[in-house]
């Protein structure tokens, strides 16, 4: 992710309330306040490093509403907006940054910025554009949502909507990459919001288990690129105990790894496999590496088809659980049952009360030879922006939303990082370091990102019984593949 400060400046920034940024490889646009002589050290002003972006630093729209569709709380309670507005100044490190942010944009700009809480299905954002209803101006909505839009024609081209400077460090630069197609691009994520972070996947490791077998901590495996598929697996394999003493594991047993079906295809593109590639003329193809994705799949379905060694959390399904991802996964690593643990970063941020403590981790390479860890963001825990066709000020929505995307850098970027590093998910300096490798790894795959012929559902079938067909599963369904992917791409044209 190109993000201008990163976790440890972050870090630094919650302790001395001073922006500052890290090297993103271009010269960012900044105001420094002058620093009196050093001989006057008693009239010494603190040097101040804000980013601005290149628009106008006032203009006057006239007192204009954009108003922002965001995932309501009562639809998600544990994962609604709090990234867009804020009423007022509560003492909430969070609503009090995007609160100050707003004020100083509409100050600038002489505009107001609203939002309306709802469920962010496609349903709901589909009849707003097919009604012409222009209350939404902005969309942020998970990247399932945005996705399936985009191919109907209800969103705006983001190239076309001007002010908008997505080479701008505000804008992720992974993301303006991998999600641009055919030129194109519908939807997209930075420092204007803060739950795209939260649905990065990685994976955590209990501290107190790992000393008890004598197991490294992974951050130096990480750091020098040893941290691999092989090397996790081989940690998984420990830390089985019949805890409650009945002769069979179950929920309430130690695993070496706790996971689930939707962890499978991240442990696939941690591995560096991906079933669509940019070819050297910048187009997307369908290009996948069958004995790759094939090789790692043999591996995780080998151990996670052991009732023994790994939580399967879909193992438990029939048990009555409501939620086996929070009631069995999250709270069997809570309650310190599990050497490993795959999730996102948002469940991680749900463990403050974890009296264990827990370090995160990228998911693995598939070997040494990877040059660079990967990885992979929950289509329906994160989110995105976007612009409905019907939005008619795009000028204005250009505008607004790129001064928010920058005047985030100086104050919801750091209070997320602030929020996050208080003992909720980096527990120690490692992690600071870990969340920054994670967080600045996210790609994307468009025949998983589009679920293109229910490909997603190949990934894990040998999740329980171990056996592994996802070549010829692949083949079987390789014909619709093709045709979806193309339809997808002659999709894009036709919006255009």
């Amino acid at each position: 992710m190109k993000r201008v400060m990163s976790l440890s400046l972050a870090a630094i920034m919650a302790m001395s309330v001073v922006g500052c940024a890290s090297d993103t490889g271009k010269e960012p646009d900044v105001t420094t306040d002058p620093v009196s002589d050093s001989n006057t050290t008693d009239t010494t002003e603190p040097v101040s490093t804000e980013y601005q972006s290149k628009l106008p630093q006032e203009y006057d729209w006239g007192g204009e509403t954009l108003n922002f569709f965001v995932r309501g709380e009562l639809y998600s309670p544990t994962n609604y907006s709090h990234e867009i507005y804020a009423s007022e100044y509560n003492g909430d490190v969070i609503n009090d940054a995007v609160y100050a942010r707003n004020i100083a944009v509409q100050e600038r700009y002489n505009v107001e910025i609203t939002q309306f809480e709802g469920n962010d299905t496609v349903e709901i954002l589909r009849a707003a554009v097919l009604s012409d209803d222009k209350e939404y101006d902005v969309y942020m909505a998970s990247a399932n949502r945005v996705a399936t839009l985009s191919l109907e024609g209800y969103l705006t081209d983001l190239y076309t909507v001007p002010h908008l400077d997505l080479d701008a460090p505000w804008w992720d630069d992974n993301g303006v990459e991998y999600l641009t197609l055919n030129n194109h691009l519908y939807f997209i994520y930075g420092d204007i919001n803060i739950m795209d972070n939260n649905g990065v996947y990685a994976t955590l490791f209990n501290k107190r288990l790992f000393d008890e077998y004598n197991i490294e901590y992974p951050y130096e495996s990480v750091k020098d690129g040893t941290w691999t598929l092989d090397k996790f697996l081989e940690i998984a394999k420990l830390g089985t105990r019949d805890l409650d003493g009945n002769g069979t594991m179950d929920e309430f047993d130690q695993y070496g790894w706790i996971t689930a079906e939707e962890n499978f295809f991240p442990m696939i593109l941690g591995s560096g496999y991906t079933l669509t590639k940019r070819d050297a003329q910048g187009n997307i193809t369908i290009d996948p590496d069958l004995e790759g994705i094939h090789s790692v799949l043999e591996k995780l379905v080998e151990i996670t088809s052991d009732s023994n060694t790994v939580l399967y959390a879909e193992r438990f399904q029939s048990k009555g659980y409501s939620n086996i991802w929070s009631q069995v996964m999250r709270q069997s690593f809570r309650e310190g049952r599990g050497l490993l643990y795959n999730t996102g970063v948002l469940s991680a941020t749900m463990l403050r009360d974890m009296e264990d403590e827990f370090g995160i981790v990228p998911n693995p390479k598939a070997s040494v030879e990877q040059d660079e860890y990967y990885s992979w963001m929950s289509f329906a825990n994160g989110s995105m922006l976007a612009i409905p066709v019907s939005n008619d000020k795009l000028e204005m929505t250009g505008m607004i939303c790129e001064a928010l995307a920058a005047e985030s850098v100086n104050t919801l970027t750091p209070a997320y990082y602030e929020t996050t590093l208080s003992g909720k998910v980096a527990r120690d300096e490692d992690s600071i370091a870990m969340l920054d490798i994670i967080f600045h790894s996210v790609v994307f795959d468009y025949a998983n990102l589009y679920n293109l012929a229910n490909i997603n559902t190949i990934f894990y079938r040998g999740g329980q019984n171990g056996n592994n067909t996802f070549i010829s599963d692949y083949e079987s369904i390789k014909s619709a593949l093709l045709t979806r992917f193309e339809e997808l791409i002659d999709k894009y044209s036709e919006n255009n």
